[in-house]
């Protein structure tokens, strides 16, 4: 009786783990943990870095990559974005929220990465869409060399048809170098 009781137990354990995970064409990836509204926030599937889930605007490696330099509880990969004057690492991801008046947290962990002589930052930002059309945004710019917790508060009135998109990229300047790091990317409904 007792080893059945175990194998009842050990079978819904299973199932459970199981069914925390979902499978597309690229293999399992992570799913929104908690009450994240973002894809693949950790930037892994199947033991490597991913951006499945986000838009990357630049192919190129240089600009958007993979770190294994993480947070605590980051798992193994972050995502690392170039500082650069002309380009820099740029990814977004965007949702269709519910519609009306709402506070959401942008949250994640960053770090800049060989910053150099001159003053350097990554940005994490939040819109709202409208029509096609940036209606309103907040950002925040990350200047830390280790790994910090960063956040934005926002309170965004959604209307039919708008779209919340999250930017994180590399900073922009004459005198960029370096990279911003980073992981545990979450956007949640607060109200």
């Amino acid at each position: 009786m007792k080893v059945r009781n175990i194998y009842i137990a050990f079978i819904y354990f299973a199932i459970i783990l199981i069914a925390g995970c979902s499978k597309t064409g690229n293999g399992v990836v992570n799913p929104p943990q908690d009450n994240n509204l973002l894809t693949n926030g950790s930037f892994e599937a199947d033991s490597s870095g991913s951006l499945q889930g986000w838009q990357i605007f630049y192919e190129d490696t240089a600009y958007v990559n993979f770190s294994k330099d993480v947070p605590p509880y980051g798992g193994s990969f972050s995502v690392r974005l170039l500082n650069n004057w002309s380009f820099a690492g740029y990814i977004s991801q965007s949702i269709v929220p519910q519609e009306g008046s709402r506070v959401y947290q942008l949250s994640a962990s960053a770090k800049l990465v060989d910053p150099g002589f001159f003053e350097n930052w990554g940005t994490m930002r939040i819109s709202v869409h409208r029509y096609g059309t940036e209606e309103s945004n907040k950002s925040l710019n990350i200047s830390d060399t280790s790994w910090i917790s960063v956040s934005i508060l926002d309170t965004l009135d959604i209307y039919p048809g708008d779209t919340l998109t999250v930017y994180l990229s590399g900073n922009k300047g004459q005198f960029t170098q370096g990279y911003i790091l980073f992981d545990l990317v979450k956007l949640e409904k607060v109200e």
